[in-house]
C-alpha cells in the first residue's frame, strides 16, 4: 500500500471556504450600523452626554442656591428683581461650557429648553431638558435610531 502523506486538494478547499465564511461573519460583526465599532462610538457619546447632564444638574443646584440666597439672605435693597427659580437655574445652566470633542449644547433657548447632542451626524443621540418653574430639570433621553 501506498503511504498517504499530506492533505487532499478537496480538504484544503473546504478549509479555505470555512475560513472565508468565518472572516465574513467577523467583519459583519465589527462594521455596519449595528456593529461593535458603531455601538462603541455611540456608547462614548452617550457617556459624554451623561457627563454634561451632570454638569448642568450641578449648575442647576447652584442656581437654586443663588435664588434662595437672594430670597432669604440678601438685604432687601440688594435683591435681584424678578429672579425666579426657573430663571436662576436657566442662567446657570446656560453658563455651562463643554470642552468635549463629541458632545455640544445644541440649544439653550429662552423657553428654558436645553438640548445636548453628539457633534456628529447621529442626531438620535441627544438629551433634552426642560427647566420647570420649581427649578428642576426634566430630562428626556433619545438614544434610539
Amino acid at each position: 500500500m501506498k503511504n498517504n502523506k499530506g492533505i487532499t486538494l478537496i480538504a484544503l478547499v473546504i478549509t479555505i471556504i470555512v475560513l472565508l465564511i468565518l472572516a465574513g461573519v467577523a467583519i459583519a460583526m465589527l462594521s455596519g450600523d449595528n456593529g461593535i465599532l458603531t455601538r462603541a462610538s455611540d456608547a462614548k457619546i452617550v457617556n459624554e452626554i451623561g457627563a454634561l447632564k451632570d454638569q448642568v444638574n450641578l449648575a442647576a443646584s447652584e442656581g437654586l442656591s443663588d435664588f434662595f440666597e437672594n430670597e432669604y439672605v440678601t438685604a432687601e435693597a440688594d435683591k435681584t428683581a424678578g429672579l425666579t427659580k426657573q430663571s436662576a437655574v436657566y442662567a446657570k445652566a446656560k453658563a455651562v461650557t463643554t470642552t468635549s470633542a463629541y458632545v455640544e449644547f445644541a440649544n439653550v433657548d429662552a423657553s428654558s429648553k436645553i438640548v445636548i447632542q453628539g457633534k456628529d451626524d447621529k442626531n438620535y443621540l441627544k438629551a433634552e431638558g426642560t427647566v420647570q418653574t420649581d427649578g428642576t430639570i426634566n430630562w428626556t433621553d433619545n438614544f434610539k435610531k
